[in-house]
């Protein structure tokens, strides 16, 4: 009779405290990995390798891992990249990507027909007013206000040649490739300016690529044909800064009678700024890897985010404010920004801020 009970005793006790188990173990966290994301661009010029190296910092920092994967500048070889990504037995968690010439929306496809998560930054996947994406595994998108930063460009060039005293921008535009999304929303922010500031004469723009050489011999063509010329918007500072040496070579007085511009906030572009070479850069999206990271880390911690979408204000920065953002992009600081105090992690109530940190 006592062997009964106590046999019965036993297997009570056996069931209860493995039933603790079975629930202790299914209420531990099933991520035992880093999260794993793959950043899949366009191309690995001046402004990605900034880029990629900013948000390498915030994947160290909130214990991420970061594969990076450009394209040669082929929207094709993006979407067979892609297809390789989801093949892989390693596959990323999240492939986060910038549409290129399109292919966002394919990249999309391939990712949710293998359950691998998906998050668009830098370029939109459809522009407005055309719908918006919709693919099951897409957690979200951030992107650059880039309309606005053509428009910010050409208001922050006319207040520093108000303040030379002169009355009226001769201004030309070489802007980077049509076919990329970032171009045309510049292009209509440009022409917005241009259309309100009547003392703005915008004589030609010419689009052709975002790189270098090309954007030489497309000013030495302007400069030729508008010889009144004396203000330059760049639709990048890769652009802007092979324009300024171009135009240093045939004579011109950068911020006396030739007046250049950029958009990238890049280290590069704020050194310009700061000899003088361009009068002003405009920028903030160059966090944005970083920012991505910030989201998808609360996104898998939490469960859920406040919203799908987000904007990244775009500034304008002259010589005067040059100091405070290279202190955030010296590429010789190897931590220049504790990307962790922007985590909704511990705080899930509060926004994110996504203005450019001074320090």
């Amino acid at each position: 009779m006592r062997r009964t009970i106590f046999r019965s005793g036993l297997l009570l006790l056996i069931l209860l405290f493995g039933k603790v188990l079975v629930s202790s173990l299914d209420a531990a966290p099933t991520r035992h990995k880093p999260i794993h994301v793959t950043l899949l661009i366009d191309k690995l010029d001046e402004f990605w390798i900034h880029f990629v190296r900013l948000t390498q910092v915030a994947a160290a920092q909130l214990g991420m891992r970061v594969d990076v994967f450009h394209g040669h500048e082929s929207h094709l070889d993006m979407i067979r990249k892609a297809k390789e990504l989801a093949a892989k037995p390693d596959k990323p968690d999240v492939i986060m990507f910038k549409s290129f010439k399109g292919n966002g929306k394919q990249i999309m496809q391939i990712a949710a027909q293998h359950q691998i998560k998906t998050f668009a930054v830098n370029a939109p996947i459809f522009l407005p007013p055309h719908q918006r994406p919709d693919s099951p595994t897409l957690i979200g998108s951030l992107l650059p206000d880039d309309e606005q930063a053509g428009y910010a460009l050409v208001q922050s060039m006319r207040a520093e040649m108000k303040k030379r005293k002169i009355e009226t921008l001769h201004m030309v535009a070489i802007n980077g490739d049509q076919a990329d999304s970032p171009a045309r929303l510049r292009e209509r922010g440009l022409r917005r300016a241009v259309a309100e500031f009547k003392d703005i004469k915008l004589h030609q723009l010419i689009s052709d690529a975002w790189t270098a050489p090309h954007a030489a011999q497309q000013f030495e063509i302007l400069r030729k044909r508008y010889p009144m010329i004396n203000a330059v918007w760049a639709g990048n500072d890769t652009i802007a800064l092979r324009v300024a040496e171009q135009a240093k070579r045939s004579g011109y007085q950068l911020g006396r009678n030739l007046f250049i511009g950029g958009i990238d906030i890049s280290p590069e572009g704020l050194m310009a700024v700061k000899q003088g070479d361009l009068i002003t850069t405009v920028g903030g999206h160059i966090l944005d890897g970083a920012r991505a990271l910030v989201i998808l880390h609360d996104y898998f911690k939490l469960g859920q985010l406040p919203q799908k979408t987000w904007l990244t204000p775009m500034e304008a920065v002259t010589r005067a404010e040059v100091d405070a953002y290279f202190k955030v992009l010296n590429p010789q600081l190897k931590n220049p920004v504790d990307f962790t105090r922007y985590t909704r992690w511990q705080d899930p109530q509060k926004g994110y801020d996504f203005t450019f940190p001074k320090s």
